[in-house]
């Protein structure tokens, strides 16, 4: 039996973005493990981040318990109604639910699924993430339980997508400097913690490509070969670290910095602290600054600089995505990207029209398409179990 209080205190964190690495990585094998963490997620998604933050700091337990016996009967009455119907918008609705996440058991709700779809789950072999090695084996990388590979003079593990590795005693051999490529699928996305301590994280169709031992090298050089990654380097001033891709190359000493490659002929590096120098061919370089972004273009003739929104471009990272003025067509990609399902534009002209709101991969699709046609300026459906829009 998990442990309910520790795994809800977790989950507020995260909620937050307030967790450490560790306690993430907790969090991701205890969410892998057990129902009733899936459910508590659930409901704590439904609450205003904003509304909640008032909350606890003023929060009174004992008023707010009665409140939760008073309300709960009323809550079970209703658990047919649709999520997105039970975040009430009153402080003291706020107030009441905050409690009943902390003290009460999860209440068993159902919500309407239409197609059944989320972004998790363990996926067929095609559709997990695999690990070629530099010896050209392939390796699938289970979404859940532990694996544990020796390969040479590196020790790799993979528990839950997030995949460590270390150098063991003893120079670096071949299998352990030479290239390996972790591809990530639809739906799905990885975390990889390096042996010299820095941290990358990599989204949905992503391509990446690095060594499994930094020994004997001058710098630390790693390749995105297609898709997004955030990085969090460990500083060693006498190896810089280096992210190569196919139009620009990032250089830097230790840093948190978010780089996109998904868009053919174009790469975008967005810095969130410390500092970067970007490259790109015929000698252009710039350095940024926290909250500066480099864009570069294929044939471009320089690199443009701008100020961009942290909160959207890296919320990724807690599966999150903005759309500001996307059409149709945009958030057919996103639909591919993560739920692996593709969105049929039954009308061109449909393609054009533009929606704001976010997707969220740890709900289900249904909810999403519900809400897209809430807005009346496009009709989303399914039919023979493909999503079309008109």
């Amino acid at each position: 039996m998990p442990d309910i209080i520790h795994i809800r205190e977790l989950l507020i964190k995260a909620h937050f973005g307030e967790l450490t690495p560790e306690e993430s990585v907790e969090l991701e094998a205890l969410l892998a493990a057990h129902e009733e963490a899936r459910q508590i997620r659930d409901e704590i998604s439904m609450l205003p981040r904003e509304e909640m933050a008032a909350m606890l700091d003023r929060l009174d337990p004992e008023e707010a318990w009665q409140k939760v016996l008073e309300k709960e009967e009323e809550l079970r009455r209703h658990k047919t109604v649709r999520r997105r119907n039970l975040v009430i918008g009153s402080a003291v609705a706020a107030s009441v639910m905050l409690a009943a996440i902390f003290l009460l058991p999860p209440i068993k709700q159902r919500s309407v699924d239409l197609a059944g779809i989320s972004a998790s789950g363990t996926g067929t072999p095609g559709e997990q993430a695999t690990l070629q090695l530099a010896n050209g084996k392939v390796i699938v990388l289970h979404d859940s339980g532990q694996q544990v590979l020796s390969l040479g003079n590196a020790q790799l593990s993979n528990t839950n997508r997030v995949l460590k590795m270390a150098a063991l005693a003893g120079d670096a051999d071949l299998e352990a400097s030479g290239w390996n490529t972790i591809t990530v699928p639809n739906r799905l996305d990885y975390r990889i913690e390096l042996p010299d301590g820095s941290v990358v994280w990599l989204n949905s169709t992503t391509k990446f490509r690095f060594p499994l031992s930094f020994r004997g090298r001058k710098s630390r050089e790693v390749y995105i070969e297609a898709g997004e990654a955030y990085f969090q380097v460990a500083q060693q001033a006498e190896a810089p670290f280096v992210v190569h891709t196919s139009e620009a190359d990032v250089h830097v000493l230790g840093t948190e910095f978010n780089v996109n490659a998904y868009q053919a002929g174009q790469v975008v590096t967005s810095l969130v602290n410390g500092k970067v120098a970007v490259s790109a061919g015929g000698g252009k370089r710039k350095e940024l600054k926290p909250n500066q972004e480099a864009v570069v273009k294929e044939k471009a003739d320089n690199i443009m600089v701008q100020p961009f929104d942290l909160s959207t471009t890296v919320s990724w990272r807690e599966g999150i995505h903005y759309f500001r003025n996307a059409p149709v067509s945009e958030i057919a990609v996103m639909l591919s990207r993560w739920f692996n399902t593709e969105l049929v534009i039954d009308n061109p002209e449909i393609a054009k029209v533009q929606f704001r709101g976010r997707l969220d991969r740890n709900r289900p699709l249904s909810e999403f398409v519900e809400l897209m046609n809430l807005t009346k300026d496009a009709n989303f459906y399914w039919k023979d179990g493909v999503l079309h829009c008109k």
